[in-house]
């Protein structure tokens, strides 16, 4: 979803073309370190059953992504994902420069779809637009399946996509499996882990929690 919505288009929107583009963006992309991230794990996740003794596994992750190319090169970018959190959202955020009389633009994949213009006080939403139209009440794979019927291959990753979004991720899944490290405990269905607002201050980023994707300062 980072690399859907900060591929560069060049005026071309063809299913092709935004294809390339992902996979340009993605190119530009540094390969995640262990100081990157924050790893969590909610309370109560080693009591079940089926989830081995002692286990390390987080259920909680937040990353921040280098971006080296002319568009993105200095924005800081920060992906968050997990489970056991206060509610299950998808969005993608985008800081906006001062002076533009908003805070910065989101857009909501899950629930409630749209596009949306977020106030000064980080909690009006406006509606900017619809991004996605309502009527066929499909989510999620539900939807990549409707775009497929149809045709439509923009929401579907590429072999190439995916070798590229490996290369970024793969080196840390290996230090995380390697290393074992602590996630940091926190309660179940918290708005946030600790140590994620840490993360977004280092990279100068005012941390929002309604979003899980959050771009920060970008060029628009």
């Amino acid at each position: 979803m980072c690399a859907f919505r900060c591929a560069h288009l060049r005026g071309r929107s063809s299913d092709e073309a935004i294809a390339a583009n992902k996979v340009d963006f993605l190119k530009a992309v540094d390969v995640i370190k262990m100081e990157d991230c924050v790893l969590g794990q909610f309370e109560g996740y080693l009591a079940d059953e089926t989830v081995p003794e002692g286990s390390k596994c987080p259920t909680y992750a937040a990353v921040s992504l280098a971006v080296n190319n002319d568009r993105w090169k200095g924005v800081p970018m920060m992906i968050t994902a997990g489970k056991g959190l206060s509610e299950r959202t998808c969005t993608v955020e985008a800081t906006l420069k001062p002076g533009l009389g908003y805070k910065s633009l989101l857009f909501r994949i899950q629930p409630d779809p749209g596009l949306w213009l977020i106030g000064p006080d980080g909690s009006t939403e406006v509606p900017f637009m619809e991004a996605l139209g309502d009527s066929t009440g499909v989510f999620d794979y539900e939807r990549i399946l409707f775009d497929g019927a149809r045709g439509s291959k923009t929401l579907m990753i590429g072999a190439e996509e995916l070798r590229e979004a490996w290369r970024i991720f793969t080196p840390l899944l290996d230090q995380i499996d390697t290393e074992q490290p602590d996630p940091v405990l926190h309660e179940f269905q918290t708005v946030v882990p600790p140590g994620v607002t840490d993360l977004a201050k280092k990279l100068g980023m005012n941390f929002n929690a309604m979003a899980n994707a959050q771009v920060a300062g970008a060029k628009l």
